[in-house]
């Protein structure tokens, strides 16, 4: 021992002062064996990364400092070979290796070895640099990428299956396919339905172990542990859980296996558990965490939109068939009632003309609101039976070519006697305009309910401007009132059905809530659009467009 340490006391005697402080100051570690593997050189670099002093290493082997006890073997051994052969594996390249801390923990290192001579000696000297930071960084980078596949590839199949069935089922596939959660290809996709207290097996991949679930498809929530608590009856599943079994239960008693058990949640809404295996007792990949609650909040949020389109499809499904109700309702009242309506309203007009004798005033009062009132009920009963056949498709559009002003002009002539009554003018102010192909009969029902609407809720002594133009190749038909206006609540209402809206007639006159639903529906079956345009105390214009081809 004492002719080693005299030897490497005379070889670092060779290094003279320059070279040591070139030594000391590199930026990788520096040390250097010889033959026996003792350590000659040791520089502060190396004493940084491996934890050692130099002074407490120098003079010793290098198998009893650095290396990992399970590569020791191989370096004696390679040493010998060399030395008897002349070959190496290992010199004059580089290297990426673990290296051994002076606390126990094992780290990657990149290495590069020289033999050198110096006398008869035959120095070995490493180039070491501790590439932690890096593997990490690039492990990183790996796993991300990995991450965002899997995530990739979850998004398409949650957006692209046509069924909640097909969803999951590709869902887990595409979880199984993730390299870094190291998985045995076996898992399943529990949803909750709260009104059984049940986890329900939705999609499945792979075959349980015997013990799993005993062959059934639901577990109740008080037989698992990530249920419900049977105290308070609340839904009890973490945010994050690796199970792995040590003893037979509801899943199985296969301890050579690892879970990851995830909760699928969309927003802080329980809607099933995910459930994977995998072959190590736990898991040990320590970024299963972040990307499978990645994936969950994916696959929570999908399930939620499918179970609300699912209601949705239900509801609508509902809804039509009451609407085609409605329309049946509607149709039979309102054709079974015309025939009374129109026998009271042709008695009551025999009465007033005095055909079967002379009234007094008073009569004549009573008999005019008899009248009134019929001629109203009658166009309800009309307006009850066009919205029927509009909704429920039997309304047939007989469209030929017309000239719209004219069919304008004879409703505003014809309205004008009815806005005299409240002494309103009417104005049209007309543009040159090629023909329109027109349903005429619903054209002038559309045009003389806008008209008789404005003549409505216009005040007395006003005016009522009603105008044609074409406007980016369509038509346009506008009426500009001097009412009050409509409020931004009302605007909302104002085309749709039976709607009670602010303001009231100004002349005591009776509505419907049906003409501008009506017109809106033929006008849509025109390929055209209708709108309103208001401001409070300024007057409304209500317009309708159709394409001039």
């Amino acid at each position: 021992m004492h002719t080693n340490k005299k030897r490497i006391e005379d070889l670092l005697l060779n290094v003279d002062e320059t070279d040591r402080t070139i030594l000391d100051n590199a930026f990788d570690a520096i040390i250097s064996i010889d033959m026996n593997g003792l350590i000659l050189d040791w520089n502060r670099r190396a004493e940084s990364i491996f934890g050692w002093k130099a002074n407490e290493v120098v003079g010793k082997k290098l198998t009893e400092t650095i290396i990992p006890k399970q590569y020791r073997s191989d370096h004696t051994q390679g040493m010998k070979r060399f030395l008897s052969t002349g070959k190496s594996r290992v010199l004059n390249q580089q290297l990426e290796l673990s290296a051994l801390h002076r606390n126990g923990h094992e780290f990657p290192i990149e290495i590069s070895i020289n033999p050198s001579r110096q006398g008869d000696q035959l120095i070995f000297t490493g180039i070491i640099r501790d590439i932690t930071e890096r593997k990490s960084a690039l492990k990183q980078a790996r796993l991300r990428a990995e991450e965002y596949k899997v995530l990739h590839e979850m998004a398409q199949a949650l957006h692209n299956s046509d069924s909640m069935e097909a969803m999951l089922q590709e869902a887990l596939e595409v979880v199984s396919r993730g390299k870094e959660l190291h998985l045995k290809n076996k898992g399943g996709i529990f949803l909750v339905d709260e009104e059984k207290k049940v986890l329900r097996l939705s999609a499945k991949l792979g075959k349980f172990p015997d013990g799993f679930l005993n062959n059934q498809t639901e577990i109740p929530f008080y037989n698992i542990p990530y249920g419900r608590c049977l105290t308070s009856g609340e839904m009890v599943i973490n945010d994050w859980c690796m199970f792995h079994p040590h003893q037979a239960g509801p899943f199985g008693d296969e301890t050579q296996y690892g879970s990851y058990i995830v909760p699928l949640k969309s927003r802080n809404e329980k809607v099933g558990v995910l459930f994977l295996y995998t072959p190590e007792t736990p898991p040990c990949y320590e970024g299963s965490q972040e990307i499978l609650l990645s994936i969950a909040a994916l696959m929570g949020n999908a399930i939620k939109q499918r179970q609300y389109e699912k209601k949705i499809k239900q509801q609508n499904k509902k809804l039509k068939a009451f609407n085609i109700l409605k329309n049946k309702f509607l149709g039979i009242a309102s054709h079974d009632l015309r025939n009374p309506i129109y026998l009271i309203l042709s008695y009551s007009n025999i009465l007033a003309d005095g055909s079967m004798g002379e009234l007094n005033d008073r009569q004549r009062q009573t008999l005019g609101k008899i009248v009134h009132s019929s001629e109203f009920m009658r166009s309800l009963l009309n307006n009850l039976l066009d919205i029927s056949k509009i909704e429920s498709g039997q309304i047939t559009l007989e469209k030929i070519t017309q000239d719209i002003n004219t069919i304008v002009l004879n409703q505003v002539e014809m309205n004008q006697l009815l806005a005299n009554r409240k002494n309103i003018q009417l104005h049209f102010d007309q543009m040159e305009l090629p023909q329109l192909t027109v349903d005429k009969c619903a054209m002038i029902q559309v045009i003389d309910n806008f008209i008789s609407n404005a003549i409505k809720f216009s005040p007395k002594d006003s005016k009522v401007l009603i105008k044609t133009e074409s406007c980016n190749n369509h038509f346009r038909f506008s009426i500009l009132d001097e009412g009050p206006g409509i409020s931004e609540q009302d605007r909302k209402l104002v085309f749709g059905e039976f709607q009670t809206l602010s303001n009231k007639p100004t002349g005591g006159e009776k509505t419907t809530g049906l003409g501008l639903a009506i017109s809106k529906k033929i006008v849509h079956l025109h390929g055209g659009k209708v709108g309103l345009e208001s401001t409070l105390g300024k007057g409304s214009t209500f317009y309708f467009e159709l394409p001039l081809q």
